[in-house]
């Protein structure tokens, strides 16, 4: 039965003219509403130009706030982070050997533990600040 009915309504939809959206032609009047916008920009520039102000704002007329650099910080180490993780993945497909051996070869290094530990934070830092600021975002009314 419902085959039935999807076929008689498919078929009823095929009779209806199709694509009548595009088949619309634009009316003569938006002719003068633009041109009417290109004096009035081409006016906006001429003024702009006469007064000397700048084309458009720059950021070193902002003073630097602290929303401001938390967002841009959170913006870098989103980059940082998803450079890594695509970097890491690629070197799994690419690299001959499997991990352990890559942790063997640093450990035969001999090197001091304070190099080890320095990079270790930063290695975690950018995703413990990426973590922190985004629930603090979305916390934050």
């Amino acid at each position: 039965m419902s085959l039935l009915l999807r076929s008689v309504v498919r078929q009823q939809c095929l009779f209806q003219r199709p694509f009548t959206l595009l088949n619309t032609r634009i009316p003569a009047v938006m002719a003068s509403t633009s041109e009417r916008s290109y004096e009035d920009m081409k006016y906006f520039w001429e003024k702009n130009k006469r007064l000397k102000r700048p084309m458009s704002p720059h950021l070193t007329i902002y003073k630097p706030q602290l929303t401001s650099i938390l967002s841009v910080a959170h913006r870098a180490t989103g980059i940082v982070l998803s450079a890594g993780m695509t970097g890491m993945a690629l070197g799994v497909l690419v690299l001959p050997h499997d991990f352990p051996h890559y942790v063997d070869m640093v450990k035969q290094m001999n090197l001091n533990p304070n190099i080890i530990i320095a990079a270790k934070y930063t290695v975690i830092f950018p995703m413990l600040y990426h973590l922190f600021n985004g629930l603090r975002h979305l916390v934050s009314p």
